[in-house]
């Protein structure tokens, strides 16, 4: 026979239970309503809100390095651009590990993609079949940053900062006097030197501004 004792206690951690789920219950549906909420600013899963800044760091510096090391690097669009990183053209200067070389042509492309109201920075690498980049392409691996608001653009600019415009498969330098020191030749080449990416970067309370300078292995002529 059960005690009144033991009855008591079954109720009371009944009741205990039903207390926790009236507090959890609610603080529950506040995180998924969060994470949901999240997800509609930021164009992540549920799961993805998390470290986003941390996620959006390593995306640039990875951006910032791809440019760096690249044989060659060339505009393809407006929002959209190709760094090559071919082992067998890479400078002799690069300051980058032997053991860091690829064996293979890499390219990498980089796009600011429009979804939907926002914006996605992603990413795709081309692991080419052999030494040659005019070789079949192997395995490609796209990485996707969104929840950009339609803000996001990159910049071109030339070796002496004088910002480059995209049409038709062209750079052409924007109108605009040359500073003091610099030639014609100079300040009217339209290879490109640098590419600044600039946008904002919707968090779940609020945004936070996105931004980083990539420079090419370019020399000054």
């Amino acid at each position: 026979m059960t005690s009144n004792r033991n009855l008591w206690r079954d109720e009371r951690g009944w009741v205990f239970a039903q207390l926790a789920a009236l507090i959890i219950a609610p603080i529950l549906l506040v995180m998924i309503a969060t994470a949901t909420i999240g997800a509609m600013r930021t164009g992540t899963g549920i799961t993805q809100t998390v470290d986003r800044a941390v996620l959006a760091e390593l995306l640039v510096d990875d951006f910032k390095n791809s440019i760096a090391t690249a044989s060659t690097v060339t505009a393809t669009g407006a929002k959209t651009l190709s760094a090559r990183i071919d082992p067998a053209a890479l400078p002799p200067a690069l300051p980058v590990d032997i053991a860091d070389i690829p064996a293979t042509c890499v390219t990498i492309d980089w796009e600011l993609r429009t979804e939907g109201s926002l914006v996605s920075l992603v990413r795709t690498v081309k692991n080419h079949a052999t030494v040659s980049c005019a070789s079949t392409v192997a395995t490609t691996i796209e990485s996707k940053f969104t929840g950009l608001t339609s803000t996001a653009k990159f910049t071109y600019r030339n070796v002496f900062g004088r910002e480059l415009t995209y049409s038709g498969g062209t750079l052409t330098p924007v109108a605009g006097a040359a500073p003091a020191g610099v030639t014609a030749t100079q300040w009217n080449d339209n290879r490109l030197a640098f590419i600044r990416i600039d946008a904002t970067m919707q968090e779940l309370i609020g945004s936070r501004a996105l931004g980083a300078t990539a420079q090419t292995n370019l020399p000054i002529r």
